[in-house]
């Protein structure tokens, strides 16, 4: 089968396993990679994966196209992502790989790339290995050496102890028998933390609840949470680099208001710049920025936000998809760190989720995606600009097309990760919110329809 030049994201490589990628796929893809860290006298990587079936034979290949291209390769084996990105860093390996569909059905599976610091491999970068791969521009050289297994978890528990003081508090985790399963539990209870966990055995099928974390199917959390009393319950995605938190009652806490909890209490002791996708909430303004705080708006996207939260010494940096980094922490956004903080903010305050949240002004967002071919999508999206530019007085394109109003926004713009465009609004009444979504929804199912 021939390789699908789509699978090379924005953000990542990804696709769907047997149909745009197989085993071999994945060698070419690891020689394309050793080839790039050869131009850029690049010499080490770390290899880690999700629990999905396919995530072992691929990264075997993965592995074998990188030391056919002259790399030296550690292996983290099955791990939150999180744990394999701080294991690059720690053990001072170049780059870490990691095999992964994050928060995507089990069909799915690709790659993540980051740097030794943590940051991902930018747009550009991922592009770079996919013309090598696609045209089979492969470097020749002697071969790598396999240096075998890298186990760094008791390093890993150190790192946290260091940085988080959350013992005490109470919570359920749920990790839906993804990478978190067997590490994250250990690492709370060596907090001190009373850990109570829900599907933390291994699931190559997300067979108890998908691999992405939402208010639906995290039902058997918010019933765990409320029998056991605990704290907040916090739900992760397949990989461990977002988690959606429930307050004590069981209510879901957005990333939004997350953001806003932990933000206020880190800026009580240093004033600092926090980083917001276009995405996320006007609530950043309205409150954090009355708290000390400078917001920097960025694209939609974790390299953008983890990125930027390193160009400019950022407390935080945040979106709506569940993604938080502390960048004076670590410039991952490993999910396990988000939970620690909430705990440590928990455990400080001496007040419930809900109390903390009380006080957050109320927007309401709607959101809504129309599905559209990878190949047309940005097309769309071009002739909508030439469309609303003109309509519309304060208009965005940093990243999509966010068109502003008084207490109120609309944000359209392409999926990196999906075929289709998503819509989001933000006003102050559902009415209001539900009204700009549908207007730019029907806007946008009009470019789609001309061009499919």
């Amino acid at each position: 089968m021939s390789l699908s030049e789509y699978i090379f994201r924005a953000y990542d490589i990804r696709g769907k396993y047997g149909k745009d990628f197989t085993e071999q796929g994945m060698e070419k893809i690891g020689k394309a990679i050793g080839s790039f860290m050869k131009q850029k006298s690049l010499k080490s990587c770390v290899i880690g994966r999700d629990v999905r079936k396919s995530s072992e034979p691929l990264s075997n290949a993965l592995k074998q196209g990188l030391i056919e291209t002259g790399v030296e390769v550690s292996d983290a084996g099955e791990t939150p992502i999180g744990v394999a990105v701080f294991t690059a860093k720690k053990g001072r390996k170049d780059v870490c790989a990691y095999v992964t569909a994050s928060h995507l059905p089990p069909e799915w599976n690709g790659l993540k790339l980051f740097h030794e610091d943590g940051l991902a491999f930018s747009e550009e970068q991922i592009q770079e290995i996919g013309r090598k791969t696609i045209n089979k521009n492969f470097v020749k050289t002697e071969k790598g050496v396999d240096k075998g297994k890298i186990d760094l978890i008791d390093d890993y528990i150190k790192f946290n102890k260091k940085n988080f003081d959350c013992d005490g508090v109470k919570c359920v985790i749920d990790c839906g028998g993804g990478s978190t399963h067997k590490i994250v539990p250990k690492v709370f209870d060596s907090m001190g933390m009373e850990t109570h966990t829900l599907f933390c055995e291994k699931d190559v099928n997300f067979s108890k609840r998908p691999s992405k974390p939402t208010e639906k199917s995290l039902t058997k959390l918010k019933e765990k949470v409320i029998e056991e009393n605990a704290d907040f319950g916090a739900g992760f995605d397949g990989d461990g680099d977002r988690v959606l938190i429930l307050n004590e009652k069981g209510g879901t806490v957005s990333a939004d208001e997350l953001a806003i909890i932990i933000g206020r209490k880190m800026l009580e002791n240093k004033k600092g710049k926090i980083i917001a996708t276009v995405e996320s909430s006007q609530l950043t303004e309205d409150v954090l920025r009355k708290k000390g705080a400078e917001i920097i708006r960025v694209p939609v996207g974790h390299t953008h936000m983890t990125k930027e939260g390193k160009n400019h010494n950022a407390i935080l940096g945040y979106e709506p998809s569940n993604h938080m980094v502390q960048p004076q922490i670590s410039l991952f956004d490993d999910a396990t760190l988000t939970v620690m903080k909430l705990a440590e903010v928990l455990k400080k305050e001496e007040k419930t989720l809900s109390e903390l949240a009380s006080n957050i002004p109320s927007y309401d967002k709607e959101k809504t995606f129309l599905k559209c071919p990878d190949k047309v999508k940005f097309e769309v999206l071009e002739e909508l600009k030439e469309e609303i530019e003109g309509k519309y007085g304060k208009v965005d394109l940093m990243d999509g097309i966010r068109v502003d109003f008084d207490k109120s926004w609309v944000l359209t713009r392409c999926s990196n990760t999906s075929p289709e465009i998503r819509i989001a609004a933000e006003a102050k009444t559902e009415t209001k919110a539900k009204k700009l979504l549908e207007e730019f929804k029907e806007k946008t199912s009009k470019k789609i329809e001309e061009k499919t």
